[in-house]
């Protein structure tokens, strides 16, 4: 005869899997979020390094040919640079430039732009390189005049070298993104199942026979725990197969987001599992234990979601860490939630951090265990089947 935890394990995925529900939040909610998202983002990819800027030329001033040289920039001529700015307000134009004759030769350049526009951001850069390319050009035709080598005058060449190419998910802006949606799913995956499979079953009066059948209580918990784990799992490893599977389609809508076909080591898929699996013990426990101890639906939905931020936080705040210089401290992956998605993180891109990952894993397992404990606790007393 089986053990009796897995026969309620069977049955729990059993009912999940009859829930259309819960299949669509859980698997096809997954995909369908990873399609959008990288849809957008090769969608905003595109965008940008097709979109011509648009400025307004204030006059009849003289533009540096160089400025058309990237084919990005267009201009429209205005009669007054107030003229200019009234379109930068109303968005018809990305950047008011006026071109002024210097007292002492040459000209002033004057550009107005909104640095809360993104594409007045753009327009500024690309006219500021337009302008830079022109005056190399001129200063290097001046000395060719002069009978000067152009290296005298500019002794310093910078040339920078790429240490390691970016490859597969790590040449994609897809790549950074992925690990917080593994998380969150990994999270939210379960949210409508759990309150379902503890809360759900008191209101109905069915946990009061489950306790009461044959196997010992903590077999009964583990049971239902070992069903959490593994939609838990099947959340966050849908998110991933979806991208894998997405990059390596070749569409046109999604081309731009891939500049190659993402791919993924057996050591860079070994170590997400390694950080996931025990984050997803974590999940599925921690929730438990909420449930568990709330006397109705709606008491453990507050409380799950109050629960949630813990876990949003620090998987936003995974987006960040590299412009704070800490991607690789040691306290990282003792922290929970925030060590599982660095983790995750860096195998992705193809620079797996094995201390990292086992840090995670032993918090994640550690944590699991005392969430656990809470669990079976509630399920030996009474407390599991009072309600409100």
């Amino acid at each position: 005869m089986r053990s009796v935890w897995r026969i309620v394990a069977t049955k729990e995925i059993r009912e999940i899997a009859r829930d259309r529900r819960v299949l669509t939040g859980t698997l096809v909610g997954p995909i369908l979020i990873v399609t959008l998202f990288v849809s957008l983002f090769s969608l905003l990819e595109s965008s940008v390094r097709e979109r011509k800027v648009l400025v307004a030329l204030v006059g009849s001033s003289h533009v540096p040919e160089e400025s058309g040289a990237e084919n990005r920039i267009k201009f429209q001529s205005v009669e007054s640079r107030e003229a200019g700015v009234k379109l930068l307000r109303d968005g018809k134009v990305n950047l008011v430039l006026q071109i002024r004759p210097a007292p002492g030769g040459g000209a002033d350049a004057e550009a107005v732009y909104d640095p809360a526009e993104s594409l007045s951001e753009i327009a500024l850069r690309s006219t500021e390189r337009a302008f830079d390319t022109a005056n190399r050009e001129a200063m290097r035709a001046l000395l060719d005049r002069q009978g000067i080598v152009s290296a005298q005058a500019a002794p310093y060449r910078f040339q920078a070298t790429e240490d390691r190419r970016p490859a597969g998910l790590g040449a994609s802006s897809v790549g950074t993104l992925l690990p917080y949606l593994i998380v969150l799913w990994a999270f939210y995956g379960i949210m409508s199942s759990v309150t379902d499979l503890f809360t759900g079953e008191k209101e109905r009066g069915t946990l009061e026979t489950l306790l009461a059948s044959p196997g010992s209580r903590i077999q009964l918990a583990i049971g239902k725990i070992a069903a959490l784990f593994l939609l838990s799992s099947l959340a966050a490893i849908s998110t991933l197969v979806a991208v894998l599977v997405l990059g390596n389609t070749g569409l046109p809508m999604i081309k731009a987001a891939f500049p190659e076909p993402p791919r993924l080591s057996l050591a860079g898929g070994s170590l997400v599992l390694v950080a996931l699996l025990p984050f997803a013990a974590f999940c599925a426990t921690m929730t438990a234990a909420v449930t568990a101890t709330s006397r109705s639906v709606r008491e453990a939905q507050t409380h799950l979601t109050l629960v949630s931020f813990g876990v949003i936080l620090p998987a936003v705040y995974s987006q960040f860490i590299g412009f704070l210089g800490d991607s690789s401290a040691a306290w990282i992956g003792w922290t929970p939630v925030l060590g599982a998605a660095v983790s995750i993180r860096q195998a992705l891109l193809g620079r797996p951090d094995t201390g990292m990952a086992i840090a995670s894993t032993v918090v994640h397992l550690f944590l699991a265990g005392l969430f656990f404990v809470m669990v079976a606790r509630s399920f030996q007393g009474d407390r599991l089947l009072r309600k409100s």
